[in-house]
């Protein structure tokens, strides 16, 4: 079987509408192993990114608003005036100082030497690429639905219960579907790492849709820092909403629908990986596994291909994805280790699974 080969972005997020791994509706070519069916992906994609777009939207507003006070209480002048140069500048270098005091040496990340994957089948270990993994269908068709049953609080959308009503919707088995995905990396020797949503500032103020900077900050550290998660996350992302502020000043107010709309947390990154300033996300590979379109989405940070390869493993960061969650993808012994791998040898994983992979290099 043919390998999957990457799929080139090219065309700059800052330039262009920016749509998340989710919300894009890819066909591929039937001749490559895929997590799941084409059809099946793209009708479920089609509901997911009718019903997810504007709660979506709220979250990503809601969080630029928490930062923008952040800021406006540091340099009030500046910020009044949409000046977000200091801010952004201050908040880059405060993210990478946090995490190379808090780094642990690599070789204390990586998994114990007892641990090795789970050992394939004998079937599959006759083929070179396993066999794709295919959302089982339901008995019969799920009815049709209103999103706005699903709100759970603050008029947000409880997501794992639309997504089931959207899986229903389309007579396939949410729960089924997840279940294939994560036995997929768990031929791997991989697992799922819940962070939770919820994080604290400095002051005691609750902070809510935080998986993604939760899951960035345990990904970069690793298990021998789990303390340090919180404080990580935290400086994540005040430094990426404020390069995201400073290149889109007009965010502040809201985000406009007509041009380079997110529709997802993950869509920031680009945005500072190529800020003109160095900072630690340019030196980042995240690479986002969708469980709904069943691809890698990747984030390539222009500086990664610089560093050593014991850097190149610690910043290479996997994440999970269901709508509006990220999770930590983590390596399955009883301590949740660092997946000791860089973006190389990652690439080479999928190549052999067959898995189709999307850079974003601009």
């Amino acid at each position: 079987m043919m390998a999957a080969s990457p799929q080139m972005a090219p065309v700059s997020p800052l330039m262009a509408p920016v749509l998340s791994p989710t919300l894009r509706c890819r066909k591929r070519p039937r001749d490559k192993d895929t997590l799941f069916e084409v059809d099946e992906e793209n009708a479920v994609q089609a509901a997911v990114d009718e019903s997810f777009r504007s709660d979506i939207k709220l979250r990503l507003e809601t969080s630029l608003q928490e930062t923008l006070a952040d800021l406006h209480n540091e340099f009030p002048e500046t910020i009044d005036n949409q000046d977000f140069g200091r801010a952004r500048r201050k908040s880059s270098s405060a993210l990478s100082g946090y995490a190379q005091s808090k780094a642990s040496p690599i070789a204390s990340l990586r998994p114990s030497p007892t641990f090795s994957p789970k050992p394939a089948s004998a079937a599959s270990a006759r083929s070179s690429s396993p066999p794709p993994l295919v959302l089982p269908a339901s008995e019969v068709s799920g009815p049709t639905f209103d999103p706005s049953e699903f709100l759970c609080h603050d008029g947000l959308l409880d997501h794992e219960q639309l997504t089931r009503a959207i899986y229903l919707s389309q007579g396939l088995d949410f729960d089924g579907a997840q279940n294939k995905a994560q036995e997929f990396l768990h031929s791997m020797g991989l697992r799922i790492l819940d962070l939770g949503v919820v994080n604290t500032d400095e002051h005691g103020n609750v902070l809510l849709n935080q998986c993604f900077y939760l899951s960035i900050a345990r990904c970069y550290l690793g298990h021998t820092a789990s303390e340090d998660v919180s404080g990580l996350a935290l400086h994540l992302k005040r430094a990426i909403e404020a390069n995201v502020l400073a290149t889109r000043p007009a965010w502040a107010a809201g985000i406009d629908d007509e041009s380079g709309t997110p529709m997802a947390f993950a869509d920031f990154l680009p945005i500072m990986m190529h800020a003109e300033d160095a900072n630690l996300v340019a030196e980042l590979a995240v690479c986002i596994l969708d469980s709904v379109a069943g691809h890698v989405e990747v984030y390539l940070g222009p500086k990664y291909a610089d560093m050593d390869a014991a850097t190149k493993e610690r910043n290479l960061i996997l994440l999970w994805y269901t709508p509006g969650h990220y999770q930590c993808i983590v390596c399955d012994d009883e301590d949740g280790s660092k997946v000791a791998l860089t973006y190389d040898d990652f690439k080479d994983m999928l190549n052999k699974h067959g898995i189709t992979y999307i850079e974003t290099l601009e």
